[in-house]
């Protein structure tokens, strides 16, 4: 599971797609998480179809979320996580393309 999602079930609740482009949640929930689901609407429903729909192992989920980081750094958490979404759906095409822009990022990092 993504961090948003690990967090809400720290806390006791489950969150699921109600259909209709919105999240239901299941547990105690507090003002504060009513908050933080809110607000991170879009990032957990694309999490949560990553979830559904990805054929990824979970190694293979974390090293793209790793990937994923490195790659769109400067993008949201809703985009990396949309973009996890559509790359666990062909997790070995989206690794190999992943691992090389990454390590053409690194190069160009160290570069003089």
């Amino acid at each position: 599971m993504g961090a948003l999602l690990d967090e809400l079930a720290a806390h006791g609740v489950r969150v699921e797609p109600s259909g209709d482009g919105n999240v239901r949640a299941h547990g105690p929930l507090t003002d504060n998480l009513r908050t933080a689901i809110r607000t991170h609407k879009p990032a957990i429903l694309a999490e949560l179809a990553a979830n559904d729909a990805g054929t990824a192992s979970p190694g293979q989920r974390q090293e793209l979320r790793e990937l994923i980081a490195i790659i769109l750094a400067r993008d949201t958490e809703a985009e990396r996580t949309e973009t996890l979404a559509v790359a666990c759906a062909d997790p070995d095409a989206a690794l190999t393309s992943f691992r090389a822009l990454a390590a053409d990022l690194r190069d160009r990092w160290r570069a003089p």
